[in-house]
């Protein structure tokens, strides 16, 4: 069995609106992908960029963990990662699975995955660059704080621990 993953990489800049689109399947080719809106979709050109994108994890609270982007280190990515950083840019990665290997368009492409972070920090030694994007609630606070089960949210709650279900 094979399986192919691309990842589609949105930035922003926050207030002003300054927007990159990257995607990292589709050597040196523009491909769109179909995102969507409130008020329906809209089709994006993605340019190829050589990145990685890992670390989704969350913990037993259903919290996000941070995600790490890693880039080629060069010059012209220190300058620009430097940018996102102090700035603290908005960063969206869709995780797909691309239908067709030669044609970069997203028309029938499953999005598995959407992250969306604020990128915090940067590191980078002789061969990468690497972002540190951390969940939109990390921007607000060290902590979200948790949903309590009520009887108003669910309805009845169980008073023993004696439950089974059937």
């Amino acid at each position: 069995m094979e399986l192919r993953i691309a990842q589609y990489l949105g930035l922003r800049k926050p207030i002003v609106g300054t927007r990159f689109y990257f995607q990292n399947y589709y050597l040196n080719k523009t491909a769109s992908l179909t995102i969507p809106f409130d008020s329906g979709e809209i089709e994006q050109a993605h340019d190829f960029l050589p990145f990685g994108f890992s670390g989704i994890s969350t913990d037993r609270q259903g919290d996000l963990k941070e995600a790490t982007l890693v880039f080629p280190n060069n010059e012209l990515s220190r300058a620009w990662i430097n940018t996102v950083v102090k700035d603290r840019w908005f960063a969206t990665v869709r995780t797909i699975i691309p239908t067709d290997d030669t044609t970069p368009s997203s028309a029938k492409s499953q999005i598995l995955f959407t992250y969306i972070g604020v990128i915090t920090t940067a590191s980078w030694n002789e061969a990468v660059v690497t972002v540190t994007v951390s969940s939109v609630l990390d921007a607000v606070g060290t902590d979200a704080p948790t949903r309590r089960i009520t009887r108003k949210i669910v309805g009845s709650i169980p008073t023993t621990s004696n439950v089974r279900l059937q």
